[in-house]
C-alpha cells in the first residue's frame, strides 16, 4: 500500500511520512499532517501568496532581507557597463555547480547518517545520529544542500550580481542529492524530477531576466544520462539510439531545463547551431546555444562516460560535436578574419581527468580519447572547458593543447566532500574567458549559525599571480611550483578547500604523498602516466 505524503511534494511510502516532516528540510513546512490543515485550504492560500508575489504586492520571502555587503571585486562588477552596453564585447556570467539539494535534510541528526532518519533501523540508532550534530539549519560538511543552504547561495549571488546582471547563468550539475535511490519513495523518477523543477524555480525566481542554460548531471540519468545524480539510480544509464528518436527520460526534462526562448538578450541570431536544440537533448541530453555574437555554448551529457557502454559513441554525441566543430570552423572561414572567430564554451558536469579524491579516472578510457581527439584538433575554437562534479575548485592540462585554456572545474555548492559552498563568477571580453572568482562562505562546524554569508572570494589571477588564464600560465607558476614552494602550495589547497584552516585543510598541507599525487594529476589525466608520475617520485 502506498499514499501520496503532504510532506512533501513528493510520494513516500506509508511509514516513512512521519519522519519526513522537519523545519530545516521543508520549503513549506506546513505541508505536514501533524498540523491538521486541509490540503484544499493550504492550496489556496499558496494560490492567494502567488498571484500578490506575481503582482509585486508581496515580495517573495526567500527574495527579501537586507542587501549582501560588497567587497572591493563586487564594486567593481556593480559599475561595470549594462548588459546591452556588453553584448558585443566585455561581460560578466555566473557557474553554479553540484546543489544537491536535499528536501529531507533533518538539521538534528550529524553526518554519520547522512543528516537524514533513511535506514536507521532503531531509536539507539536516531539518538547516536544525534550525538555529533552541528544543529546547523545552513547544512554540515559530510551532508548535502539543505533549502536554506540554496536559497542564501541563490540570495548572495543574485545580490552581487554586475549591474545588468550577469549575461548568462550556467548551471553546470548535480541537482539532487546522493543516493536519491534510497529515499523510500513511491517513485525515484518523479522524486527527482520535483527536485529539478524545484531547484529551477528558484533560480528562476531569482534571476527572472537572465538566460539559464541547465546542463545535465548525473542526476538526470533514469532513462538516459547526462550527469549521474539527477538520475534515480546513480549512473543508472539506459542509452538509446539517437538515430530512432526521443529519449523519454531526457524528453521529460525538456520543459524544465529548455524552455522555448522568448528573447535573446544579447540581439544574437536565432539560427540554430548544431540542431535545434530541445530536439539534440531529448535525444541525448546534449545541446549548442549562442551566448554572443562571438560565443556559443556547447553543453555536452558527461555521466555516459563513467562507464563503459556497447557502443563507441553513445548517443552519437562525439558525432555530433565533430559536426558543430566542423560548423564553426565553415563559418569563421565564411565571415573572414576581419569580423572576428566565433568560439564555442563546452560545458560538462564530470571532467575527462583524474579525480582528486580516489585519484581515479572519472572517464572511460576510449572516450577520454575521442574528447582530446576533437578538443586538441580543435583548440583555436574552443574558449573553454567548464566543468564540475569535484565540489571543489581545482584546474587541469590537457595534453597536446598548449596554448589553449586547461579544464577548469568549479566548487559546488553541497558541503558534503568538506567543502565551503561556493560559486563562481566569470568575466570574458569577446571570445576570450579572463577571469574567475569563487565566491564562498564557512560553513561553521562547532555549531549553528544565525546567518551564511557568502563574504569571501578567491580570484584565479590574483591568487596564482597569473597574467591569463593560459595553459603555459597554470604550468609555469602553479603546476611546476606545487612540489618545490610551500607558499603556491599553501595557496592552492587554500582554493581547493576554499578556507585556510582546519584539520582537512592542515592534513593537506603537510602531505607529501597527497602533494605529489595532486602535482601529477594536474598534468596527467590518463590512469598510466599518473601511475608513472607517482613512480618517478618513489611513490
Amino acid at each position: 500500500m502506498t499514499a501520496r505524503s503532504e510532506c512533501m511534494f513528493m510520494q513516500l511510502r506509508d511509514d516513512d511520512q512521519s519522519t519526513r516532516c522537519s523545519g530545516d528540510a521543508l520549503p513549506w513546512p506546513a505541508w505536514c499532517p501533524r498540523l491538521r490543515i486541509k490540503t484544499e485550504l493550504l492550496l489556496g492560500l499558496a494560490a492567494v501568496f502567488t498571484l500578490a508575489a506575481f503582482t509585486g504586492v508581496l515580495k517573495p520571502w526567500h527574495l527579501s532581507g537586507p542587501p549582501a555587503g560588497r567587497t572591493t571585486w563586487q564594486s567593481n562588477l556593480a559599475v561595470a557597463p549594462t548588459k546591452s552596453q556588453r553584448a558585443a564585447g566585455s561581460g560578466v556570467f555566473l557557474q553554479i555547480s553540484d546543489i544537491h539539494l536535499d528536501p529531507w535534510y533533518d538539521g538534528s541528526l550529524s553526518r554519520d547518517c547522512f543528516c537524514n532518519r533513511f535506514g536507521l533501523a532503531n531509536i539507539s540508532d536516531l539518538s547516536s545520529c544525534r550525538v555529533n550534530s552541528t544543529q546547523n539549519r545552513f547544512g554540515q560538511r559530510g551532508c548535502d544542500t539543505p533549502y536554506a543552504l540554496l536559497q542564501s547561495t541563490l540570495a548572495a549571488a543574485a545580490a552581487n550580481a554586475p549591474k545588468g546582471g550577469y549575461d548568462w547563468i550556467f548551471v553546470t550539475g548535480d541537482y539532487v542529492r546522493h543516493f536519491i535511490e534510497n529515499v523510500p519513495t513511491v517513485s525515484s523518477a518523479a522524486a527527482v524530477r520535483e527536485v529539478i523543477q524545484t531547484v529551477g524555480g528558484l533560480i528562476r525566481s531569482h534571476f527572472p531576466e537572465t538566460a539559464v542554460h541547465h546542463g545535465v548531471a548525473r542526476d538526470v540519468y533514469l532513462l538516459g544520462d547526462t550527469g549521474n545524480n539527477d538520475f534515480p539510480g546513480d549512473y543508472n544509464v539506459t542509452v538509446t539510439d539517437p538515430n530512432y528518436g526521443r529519449n523519454p527520460w531526457f524528453a521529460s526534462l525538456v520543459p524544465m531545463l529548455l524552455p522555448q526562448r522568448v528573447a535573446d538578450d544579447h540581439g544574437v541570431s536565432q539560427r540554430s547551431i548544431g540542431g535545434n536544440a530541445q530536439d539534440t537533448f531529448s535525444r541525448g541530453g546534449y545541446f549548442a546555444e549562442h551566448l554572443t555574437a562571438n560565443l556559443c555554448v556547447l553543453s555536452i551529457n558527461t555521466a555516459v562516460y563513467s562507464k563503459r557502454h556497447k557502443s563507441n559513441d553513445p548517443f552519437g554525441q562525439f558525432k555530433w560535436l565533430r559536426s558543430v566543430m566542423k560548423e564553426l570552423r565553415a563559418g569563421a572561414s565564411a565571415a573572414g578574419a576581419a569580423s572576428g572567430q566565433r568560439r564555442a564554451i563546452i560545458v560538462g558536469h564530470i571532467p575527462p581527468v583524474i579525480d582528486h579524491y580516489k585519484f581515479e579516472s572519472l572517464w572511460e578510457a576510449s572516450y577520454v580519447r575521442s574528447y582530446l581527439e576533437i578538443v586538441s584538433t580543435n583548440s583555436d575554437l574552443i574558449a573553454g572547458q567548464l566543468f564540475a562534479h569535484m565540489h571543489t575548485p581545482m584546474i587541469r592540462l590537457l595534453p597536446s593543447q598548449f596554448g589553449a585554456l586547461p579544464v577548469f572545474i568549479a566548487g559546488g555548492v553541497s558541503p558534503v566532500f568538506e567543502n565551503n559552498p561556493s560559486f563562481r563568477v566569470w568575466r570574458y571580453s569577446g571570445s576570450q574567458l579572463l577571469d574567475y572568482t569563487d565566491v564562498y562562505g564557512d560553513l561553521r562546524e562547532e555549531g549553528p549559525q544565525d546567518a551564511f554569508n557568502f563574504d569571501a572570494h578567491l580570484s584565479a589571477l590574483e591568487t596564482f599571480n597569473l597574467s591569463s588564464l593560459a595553459a603555459e600560465e597554470w604550468q609555469e607558476k602553479v603546476m611546476l611550483k606545487l612540489e618545490t614552494n610551500d607558499e603556491v602550495w599553501r595557496r592552492y589547497i587554500k582554493n581547493f578547500y576554499l578556507t585556510d584552516k582546519g584539520q582537512v585543510f592542515e592534513a593537506a598541507v603537510k602531505s607529501p604523498i597527497f602533494r605529489a599525487k595532486a602535482t601529477c594529476s594536474m598534468a596527467n589525466i590518463h590512469q598510466l602516466e599518473f601511475h608513472q608520475c607517482l613512480a618517478r617520485r618513489g611513490i
